[in-house]
């Protein structure tokens, strides 16, 4: 019997969402797309699972290749990392009654899904989008059949939007969070009364009819936690976040707090990412996880184009949020992404002959990058 294959995509704004394009490019390429049973996405790579889950059946595959994949996934997300949706959604939000979420939301249906439904997403290979249930920190994990957290249980609700559940599991705070959700208290299920749900929560939400959900990041960033126990094969893109050292530590009050904020969350990212890598390294999953941050010089095989060492650090370091990105920003995030994937997949997971050339060959990655804006460090984003 075949062993379950699970692909994550991580947290990280339109940088991460780039980022996991050029992983998708070279995993069609190799004719490892119906390959996955189960794809889950977190904040900026919940945008890509779910335009790529809305897209899945108009797919055309001959021989386990799409050719079709620029037209249905990879150009719109393209397109649509040149839109500021979170200056537009906070900008918004100033208006009373009005929520940031969910005009985020309304610029993903406009943009990328329009008004499907989870329950309209493919059943293999499945997809989950993950997020936060603020009243208790328990990850919650959207599906084709609604929901599930473990201090409520199972939401039976497969008519909620895609871009709902992509809303939610971007809504990094404070500015894009919470993501309000109306659910229906009849559709939650719970096994028993000794399952370990918690009854004030059950009570609360069955009372309050919505929940209050923010960023999946802020429990896993890695975006494993929907597909680690269920495949004994793990492909990761991760696009995170990587704490930038800082020459003068703040002396201000809320520099300081925003800076610890980052620190414990740099320290639960390198947990969650060397218990992953060890498992691989171990044996005990199989697979591989490729970074923004790779020294491709350090991979068992050698890059397949020329490359400079300093694009790694140099587009690690490029702004988390959901704001406009260049042209050439775009471009060389999703080159640098086939070029990382590529490399950590034929070292690790296929025997393969290595690309010729990048997807994008105007947006080359042989000279050292240019020096980046002090702004470009901003974070709105996990």
């Amino acid at each position: 019997m075949r062993m379950p294959v699970g692909l994550a995509l991580s947290g990280g704004g339109f940088r991460a969402m780039l980022f996991h394009l050029g992983g998708l490019i070279r995993l069609n390429e190799l004719a490892l797309l119906p390959e996955l049973d189960h794809v889950s996405g977190v904040s900026g790579g919940a945008l890509v699972a779910g335009r790529l889950g809305v897209a899945w059946e108009s797919l055309r595959f001959r021989r386990g290749v799409a050719s079709n994949l620029h037209e249905q996934v990879i150009e719109p997300l393209i397109e649509f990392a040149g839109q500021r949706v979170d200056v537009h959604a906070v900008a918004k939000a100033m208006i009373p009654t009005v929520s940031a979420a969910n005009e985020a939301a309304a610029a993903y249906r406009r943009h990328l899904v329009g008004d499907a439904t989870l329950g309209g997403l493919p059943q293999r290979p499945s997809f989950a989008f993950l997020a936060v249930h603020l009243s208790s920190g328990a990850p919650w994990i959207f599906d084709r059949d609604g929901a599930s957290t473990r201090p409520l249980g199972r939401l039976r609700d497969p008519a909620i939007g895609v871009s709902v559940a992509m809303s939610a599991s971007a809504a990094y705070p404070p500015f894009l969070a919470p993501l309000s959700l109306p659910i229906d208290a009849t559709r939650l299920e719970t096994r028993s009364l000794n399952d370990g749900l918690d009854p004030a929560q059950l009570a609360a939400a069955r009372s309050d009819g919505k929940v209050s959900l923010a960023d999946g990041g802020l429990h896993d960033n890695l975006g494993l936690t929907p597909i680690w126990d269920r495949c004994a094969t793990v492909l990761g893109s991760d696009a995170g976040g990587v704490l930038p050292i800082v020459l003068r530590p703040p002396s201000f009050w809320l520099r300081q707090i925003l800076r610890s904020l980052a620190l414990q969350a740099e320290q639960s990212r390198q947990l969650r990412r060397h218990l992953a890598l060890n498992e691989l390294r171990t044996g005990g999953k199989a697979g591989t996880l490729w970074r923004i941050d790779a020294n491709l010089f350090h991979y068992p095989v050698p890059p397949s184009v020329d490359v400079h060492e300093q694009w790694g650090p140099h587009l690690a370091a490029l702004r988390t949020r959901l704001d406009r990105f260049s042209t050439d920003e775009r471009y060389r995030l999703v080159n640098w992404g086939y070029l990382v994937a590529d490399t950590a997949l034929r070292s690790h997971v296929v025997a393969a002959d290595p690309p010729r050339h990048l997807p994008f060959p105007r947006h080359p990655l042989a000279q050292a990058p240019k020096t980046l804006p002090e702004d470009a460090r901003a974070p709105l984003a996990s």
